[in-house]
């Protein structure tokens, strides 16, 4: 997905949420990569330790009931 598609999506500011996303790229759970489309445009990728950490993370909030 693209970095201005999902600020439209989250209804968040481009800029914002590109600050907001250097710590998850920073620690290797997302990648910035350029668009498979356009490239001039940047996607974001989902890594496998992002992967692995939203499944630890799911499987928490299932075992504690909230989802």
């Amino acid at each position: 997905m693209s970095i201005n598609a999902l600020a439209a999506d989250l209804v968040m500011d481009r800029t914002t949420l590109g600050r907001n996303i250097l710590p998850l790229q920073r620690d290797g759970l997302i990648a910035v990569v350029k668009g498979s489309t356009d490239r001039r445009s940047k996607e974001l990728r989902m890594t496998e330790a992002g992967a692995a950490c939203l499944r630890t993370a799911v499987e928490g909030w299932v075992g504690a009931g909230a989802v």
